[in-house]
């Protein structure tokens, strides 16, 4: 039952990696390629969610973010490994 729990938790962190970087493109997408054309057309007080510093740096969080959940997920995955994809789950 542990090998099974550790591997849902290694398949659960790659995944939330996975999603973290995804987010973190997508923020820089509009900081480098959307928001500064609309720039001009934003009124003077706009929410700070429409600046491109914001996008570049959650852009940046979402990264440190995905490489926080890098090194739990190889360790299961090495506890996984080490126990065997083979071993009998219904014990």
């Amino acid at each position: 039952m542990e090998l099974i729990v550790k591997f849902l938790f290694f398949v659960d962190l790659v995944e939330a990696g996975t999603l973290f970087r995804k987010a973190s493109g997508i923020y820089q997408h509009l900081a480098e390629n959307v928001l500064p054309p609309l720039k001009p057309a934003l009124p003077p007080d706009r929410c700070p969610e429409a600046t491109t510093s914001l996008a570049s740096i959650m852009s940046i969080i979402c990264l440190a973010e995905a490489q926080v959940l890098f090194w739990p997920a190889l360790r299961a995955s090495f506890f996984v490994m080490k126990k065997g994809w083979n071993h009998n789950f219904v014990q």
